[in-house]
């Protein structure tokens, strides 16, 4: 989970166990939440990533919840003694319609407190004009994947027994992921207008199955 405010929060996961990577549609890869101003109004934006190294023949699952939730966060306490408390809490449950062309995304309050932020939003796939109502904007679609990752400091920079070869000088520039592609969902929100209220706020995602079937919460989750 991760809190934030003015600074940028990311979580990765691009090396999944073999459960997650066999359904490469529900497999989460990175969790970024920020927030900035545009003229004069606060904006909080999240972006949730999944299905590593896709393509253009890559599909969102019609079997799967893609979820956001939102907490409000305060810092309490000092020194040692400093901790989060969470409050109100929000969700925005996306999934493919049934023509399999658009993705829907509900965000709705979990509990009774501002019943006027409830927001249905419907975007055609990789359409850049995405879809906007009433303070909140999303994207649903394919994207080049923005994380940085140099696996040459993992490969080629291990000592190695009975090495023969030179290693390969490292480059801060080597990206194994300069070409790679993912599936992506994105959000902008007015927090004083959608979520009641500006400050900090806790940000988590997860896929979650949409028949009854068991949640196994730690596959294809990112906090």
């Amino acid at each position: 989970m991760w809190t934030l405010a003015l600074s940028l929060a990311v979580a990765s996961d691009h090396f999944d166990g073999r459960a997650a990577s066999r359904d490469p549609a529900r497999d989460l890869t990175d969790l970024y939440a920020w927030s900035d101003d545009v003229a004069g109004e606060r904006r909080l934006r999240i972006v949730l990533d999944l299905h590593p190294f896709a393509g253009h023949r890559s599909r969102f699952s019609d079997d799967i919840t893609y979820r956001v939730d939102l907490r409000r966060a305060e810092v309490v306490g000092v020194g040692a003694g400093t901790r989060v408390e969470t409050g109100d809490a929000f969700r925005i449950d996306c999934h493919l319609t049934e023509s399999r062309d658009a993705m829907r995304c509900r965000l709705e309050p979990r509990g009774p407190h501002c019943p006027t932020c409830v927001r249905v939003l419907t975007a055609r796939l990789d359409d850049p004009a995405g879809a906007e109502a009433d303070g909140m904007r999303m994207y649903a679609g394919l994207r080049r994947d923005p994380f940085f990752i140099n696996t040459l400091v993992v490969s080629e920079n291990r000592p190695r027994r009975g090495r023969t070869t030179p290693r390969k000088p490292l480059d801060v520039t080597d990206n194994a992921l300069v070409k790679a592609s993912v599936l992506s969902l994105a959000f902008e929100l007015t927090p004083g207008e959608v979520l009641g209220g500006d400050g900090l706020f806790a940000v988590s995602g997860r896929s979650v199955w949409k028949a009854h079937l068991p949640d196994v919460p730690r596959l294809g989750r990112l906090e």
